[in-house]
């Protein structure tokens, strides 16, 4: 592994620990930190990393904490807060059902030489470049899950702001793919891969690794539904990357997904905002102009943008210029 420390992994679960749990925590790799919520088990504990229970996240200095719902993944910013405070080379973020491969973790750098896909399109389905299935990644427009990219890839130092690793057997869909094809995928064991600016592909909290300079745009939104909350932060945040000239890069799967038990029409219901609002979340993105911008008041500005098209409710700005003074506090 090229990294000299352990990678800073954070997971938020209400389940006792899980075998992903289990195995990401006595990783070498990686320095677990779980984050709990009201329904975890209140005797949940793990050998090696830490766990902060409701009641230990309440102790924590962070002005944030007193606005975050419970039981809503959005919990997660709390561990990212936390995580901060040790100014951490790379923080990494997964769930509680993705097993990490043996080789999870190895090769994650984000300055280097990688295919870099130029497109004329607005979005790339990059499950289409490690799949000859017909399968598309969560958050994907729903309109566009028949396109056919025409791209061009070449080898290019790219500095790169968030790596998204894949899944495979459960990779990660949205309730449509579940309800209709719901193949398991063994992804294809390719090279990494760099959008350009101005190509979108969402990415989720799953096995995602995140560098220093996109730590502020880790934020999760509070007031949006469960399935669409990391959803709706990969699109916000691949703009913002491009304000600061770093890219997204996928992976190969490092991570294989045993899914916990889900009610797929629920997921689907709690979607639906996801399917109706992606492509106007992207149009109000294409129309903010932050290139002069601090990336706090850039942030701000777009969930203030969000707000205007009723994407997200009112309080969500409280919430983010929350976060945005505990993150100031912390790298100030």
């Amino acid at each position: 592994m090229n990294n000299p420390n352990p990678i800073s992994t954070v997971i938020t679960t209400i389940n006792s620990p899980t075998k992903a749990i289990k195995k990401f925590d006595m990783m070498r790799s990686s320095k677990l930190l779980v984050i709990g919520d009201k329904k975890t088990p209140k005797n949940f504990s793990i050998k090696r990393g830490d766990y902060l229970s409701y009641k230990d996240q309440l102790k924590l200095p962070h002005t944030f904490i007193k606005y975050c719902p419970l039981n809503h993944y959005s919990r997660k910013n709390i561990g990212y807060l936390h995580l901060f405070r040790a100014k951490p080379s790379i923080i990494a973020e997964s769930d509680d059902d993705n097993i990490p491969y043996k080789f999870w973790g190895e090769d994650i750098n984000f300055r280097g030489k990688y295919k870099f896909i130029e497109c004329n399109d607005t979005y790339l389905n990059i499950y289409s470049l490690y799949s000859n299935q017909h399968i598309w990644p969560r958050g994907f427009p729903i309109n566009k899950i028949n396109l056919k990219n025409k791209i061009k890839i070449k080898n290019k130092n790219s500095n790169i702001g968030v790596w998204q690793g894949l899944a495979d057997y459960n990779p990660d869909v949205d309730a449509i793919y579940r309800l209709t094809i719901n193949n398991k995928i063994i992804f294809k064991k390719n090279d990494k891969y760099v959008l350009n600016k101005n190509l979108y592909c969402p990415f989720n909290s799953q096995n995602t690794f995140w560098s220093p300079e996109a730590y502020i745009f880790m934020y999760l939104p509070c007031t949006v539904a469960f399935r669409f909350t990391d959803i709706l932060r990969s699109y916000i945040c691949q703009k913002l990357l491009w304000n600061k000239n770093l890219h997204l890069g996928f992976c190969e799967a490092t991570v294989k997904q045993e899914r916990n038990q889900h009610d797929i029409f629920e997921d689907f219901n709690d979607e639906i905002s996801m399917y109706k609002q992606v492509p106007k979340v992207v149009e109000i993105l294409n129309n903010t102009d932050c290139t002069e911008l601090s990336d706090s008041d850039a942030l701000l500005l777009v969930y203030k943008n969000l707000l205007k098209e009723n994407i997200i409710m009112p309080e969500e700005i409280k919430y983010v210029q929350s976060w945005i003074n505990d993150y100031k506090s912390i790298f100030s």
